[in-house]
């Protein structure tokens, strides 16, 4: 996910522009840009993003507990099996729309993970190396009993 990083150190979508809900003492005092130009691109890095997210999160809603977070990320993966079963069946829109729907629905996902892993006090990059270190180590064409040695 491209990111641009705002003098004020937030990251933002260039799709959308600088947050309006930014946090930052930068932002209120009007030392930032909304000049993508004028900003970093950098890539968005699951730290970043979990720091972020705390961050709009206390400030947007300061009462969402972790189970408001795993319904979240359950309404979206409806939202996401919606999307993919439409785009098999080709109706309700054109396989642009779907895929959009599609990508919009996992973004959506991850924010909510982001979420959840925060009120439960997980560090989600560490949470995701450790299990991708584990995952990675998996051969299922050679040991499709179980990955490992069967």
């Amino acid at each position: 996910m491209q990111m641009l990083k705002y003098k004020c150190g937030c990251f933002c979508d260039p799709r959308y522009g600088h947050a309006s809900s930014c946090m930052y003492d930068n932002y209120s005092s009007g030392t930032y840009s909304d000049n993508p130009d004028e900003e970093e691109n950098v890539e968005m890095n699951l730290s970043i993003l979990q720091e972020q997210h705390k961050k709009w999160l206390d400030y947007n809603f300061p009462n969402a507990d972790s189970q408001q977070q795993f319904l979240g990320i359950v309404e979206e993966v409806g939202e996401l099996s919606h999307a993919i079963l439409k785009r098999s069946q080709d109706i309700r829109g054109d396989e642009s729309q779907h895929n959009e729907d599609i990508e919009d629905a996992i973004g959506d996902i991850i924010i909510f993970i982001c979420g959840f892993c925060t009120r439960e006090n997980v560090d989600l990059s560490h949470c995701l190396s450790k299990t991708w270190k584990q995952v990675s180590k998996r051969d299922w064409v050679k040991f499709p009993g179980n990955g490992v040695d069967k």
